[in-house]
């Protein structure tokens, strides 16, 4: 039988890699696909755009704090359509997920969606314990996704993931979730060619810049070494990747600079080297993040990084301290988010059993930069929050620290106050050497 594939995903700037893979394979299975990626926070434009076609089978790609909206268009749509839901919050909460749907993919999607699609898997939850082989890595299909969405086709930077897998376990992300189910998990590396093919075939679409998207970019020294050759070679557009403090290398680094890389992101994430190794079950101290930050100057390349605020045992001084280390290393974007204690991470399970946090992932949002959940006293709470929002821009102006510290010092903590800290600190401080 030939089914009809409606793929549902969040609109984004950056393509949905893993939906354009699975449509993909859908294609390579003989069935019709679709991918509608719905703009409303509530979802209220999915079921219109449904009723439009005579799909069969809906499938929803579905992140804790987008689930609420999955949760309740997969139950309007059940029973009508064949309903699947996937992605990460599947693993963690499979027996929730199946309340809502025919078909509760668990795990890599890749070989379930094959089985769903043939009838071979009866509806319920379904996990392949077989992880996708490195060179039968889909390459995702673009075409829908460009065709019916303008200006993702249009945006100069395209998204490329070279691998499947994460090599780490951090505890607040769902990977330990994964490395259950899969025993003997591991990173598969896309082969240079197909990297390369598919970078040379974005050409077409007026792509100026390649952001590769890998959780961590070139961990296999010997491929990035013949990938950096070949993507010069027949690609030669720039290229901003993703790495971790405790692996940026000379060698790395030489390799994706000759290669044509302009910029890269290396994560942080926190100034207390404790919570970070206990918490957040990451290796590397400081000490580390200054020196690969370090390399990446002298290398050359612009750096992005990445730190959460408001993480449970950290100090007003630890945000305060991360700023200051942001300022010496001098990125050319500073992205900080709001850490949010998803249920079913072990560091969401453990806020939650701490007495941290006492929701339900129901008061979670589906972004990483609203306000911190998380049962801090109400100073905390506005501390962090305003800090959040000051925070890159005191990284790139100067006298960043002083500035944060006397609006943050402001017992309104609002930006009614904001003009008047920036005046006293720019004009009556540093211009007139004047205090009020």
């Amino acid at each position: 039988m030939k089914h009809k594939v409606l793929l549902v995903g969040r609109y984004n700037i950056i393509e949905p890699l893993g939906i354009m893979t699975l449509a993909s394979v859908i294609k390579e299975e003989g069935h019709c696909v679709d991918i509608f990626l719905y703009r409303q926070p509530d979802g209220s434009d999915i079921i219109p755009h449904i009723c439009e076609g005579s799909y069969d089978m809906v499938g929803f790609s579905c992140y804790t704090g987008l689930h609420k909206v999955v949760y309740r268009k997969a139950l309007a749509l059940k029973g009508n359509h064949k309903v699947i839901i996937g992605g990460p919050h599947t693993t963690a909460f499979m027996q929730e997920c199946s309340d809502y749907a025919d078909y509760v993919v668990v795990g890599e999607g890749v070989s379930s969606i094959r089985g769903v699609l043939n009838g071979s898997i009866k509806p319920g939850i379904v996990f392949s314990p077989y992880l996708v082989a490195p060179n039968h890595i889909p390459v995702p299909d673009r075409k829908i996704v460009y065709g019916n969405y303008p200006k993702l086709k249009d945006n100069p930077i395209k998204s490329v993931i070279t691998s499947m897998g994460c090599k780490f376990s951090c505890d607040y992300c769902y990977n330990p979730a994964y490395r259950k189910l899969y025993p003997q998990f591991k990173v598969r590396q896309r082969t240079v060619e197909s990297v390369v093919e598919e970078c040379v075939n974005l050409k077409q679409y007026g792509t100026k810049m390649i952001f590769f998207q890998d959780d961590h970019f070139g961990l296999d020294v010997t491929w990035l070494n013949d990938f950096s050759k070949a993507y010069k070679k027949h690609v030669g557009l720039p290229f901003h990747c993703q790495m971790r403090p405790e692996s940026i290398s000379e060698g790395r680094l030489k390799l994706i600079k000759q290669a044509g890389c302009i910029s890269i992101t290396m994560a942080i994430e926190t100034y207390n080297d404790s919570v970070r190794k206990y918490h957040l079950g990451r290796s590397g101290g400081i000490d580390i993040i200054k020196h690969a930050g370090h390399l990446v100057s002298v290398w050359g390349l612009a750096l992005r990084t990445q730190q959460m605020l408001a993480l449970p045992d950290t100090t007003k001084e630890d945000e305060l301290n991360l700023l200051q280390l942001n300022i010496e290393l001098q990125p050319a974007v500073a992205w900080t988010s709001i850490f949010a204690p998803y249920l079913g991470t072990p560091l969401g399970d453990w806020c939650k059993a701490s007495g941290w946090y006492d929701g339900t992932n129901d008061d979670l949002d589906d972004n990483f930069f609203s306000n911190t959940r998380l049962n801090f006293d109400p100073d905390r709470v506005r501390f962090s929050n305003m800090l959040h929002r000051i925070f890159a821009t005191c990284v790139k102006i100067p006298h960043g620290l002083e500035l944060a510290k006397r609006f943050l010092n402001d017992g309104a903590l609002t930006f009614d106050g904001w003009y008047h800290t920036v005046k006293q600190l720019f004009y009556d401080k540093c211009l007139y050497n004047m205090e009020e």
